[in-house]
């Protein structure tokens, strides 16, 4: 009975790694201070390009920079002590800020066609006025270059963003989970996180709630502070993230009886026809992963995207909710 008990234990299924170092923001230099509070400053695993990077939240700091209470709003981490915040979206009543990214290392480098799942959670600061539905990660061998067209602001990426969520991030109390699977290209050891779109594309709207700027001055354990500017964007506060492998299946596909495409192959049209009816997510890729064709969708709809496709193979993945029902291969003829 013993033997039997422990071969039992020994072929448990053992749990991924998480491959994101640091991932809920804990691992800090010294405790941020209200002008002193980017990652590269305060954090041991996150860092940035040019200085853009986004602001550590922890319970260490007892005005601005602090937890659960903040120059943001208010919000207790989802695990820890701690989290990060990013500036997403400016309006364009807006004359002072700009976009700020998440940074951060991986353990080790993803490998060439093998499928990795994504999770992170996170809540929209209360005290700002805008939300911003775009949120994507990237990952790359190098980091990200800034650039700054037209006195904006920007990142050079050398490839097309490996996941962009498709959902409603209004949610000002708690955390939202967002959730996806994506394939490596291989060589990747960096993790970006925010938005990759300008505020003239980003879908971003009005939500009202707290006024910003609640607070215009604001006291901590070093002295007391006087904040002029206003903060009248979305900032989005990030904890918990985690990339880990998801299976060894690659390009095999995913989601058998939850979505299937057809006729398959096709000459540039097909029908996607989905186990549970309702709106769902669809982007079109080639196998080095740059999006060619992406549209919301009901079951049964028959879809021709525009431009036309060329003749190849297409990677198809198919999103509701933020969650991935499907990855799997499509050939026009």
């Amino acid at each position: 009975m013993l033997c039997f008990a422990w071969l039992g234990l020994w072929a448990q299924p053992i749990p991924s790694t998480n491959l994101v170092l640091d991932g809920s923001f804990e691992d800090t230099i010294k405790c941020p201070r209200m002008y002193d509070f980017l990652f590269q400053n305060t954090l041991v695993y996150w860092s940035n390009s040019l200085g853009l990077s986004g602001s550590t939240q922890h319970q260490c700091n007892l005005g601005c920079r602090g937890v659960p209470q903040n120059c943001n709003g208010f919000e207790y981490p989802h695990s820890g002590s701690a989290y990060g915040a990013i500036i997403t979206y400016l309006p364009p009543s807006s004359t002072n800020g700009y976009h700020t990214w998440a940074i951060g290392q991986l353990s080790e480098t993803l490998e060439l066609n093998k499928r990795y799942r994504v999770i992170l959670y996170v809540s929209l600061a209360d005290s700002l006025l805008y939300a911003c539905h775009n949120f994507g990660v990237y990952f790359s061998d190098t980091l990200p270059i800034l650039v700054a067209p037209d006195g904006g602001q920007s990142l050079n990426l050398t490839h097309p963003v490996n996941v962009n969520f498709h959902q409603d991030l209004k949610n000002k109390v708690g955390w939202t989970k967002l959730d996806t699977t994506f394939i490596a290209t291989g060589n990747e050891h960096w993790i970006t996180i925010g938005n990759f779109l300008s505020d003239a594309q980003s879908d971003a709207e009005y939500v009202g709630g707290n006024s910003p700027m609640t607070h215009s001055t604001w006291t901590d354990q070093w002295g007391t502070y006087y904040l002029y500017q206003p903060w009248s964007y979305a900032v989005y506060y990030i904890d918990d993230v985690s990339v880990v492998l998801d299976d060894d299946t690659g390009l095999e596909g995913t989601g058998a009886g939850q979505v299937s495409v057809y006729p398959n192959p096709n000459t540039g049209s097909f029908v996607l026809r989905l186990a549970q009816p309702g709106p769902a997510w669809v982007e079109l890729s080639t196998l080095a992963g740059q999006v060619v064709w992406a549209e919301q969708v009901q079951d049964n709809q028959e879809l021709t995207p525009t431009p036309a496709l060329s003749k190849g193979f297409y990677m198809v993945k198919v999103m509701r909710q933020g969650r991935v029902l499907h990855v799997g291969k499509m050939v026009v003829q």
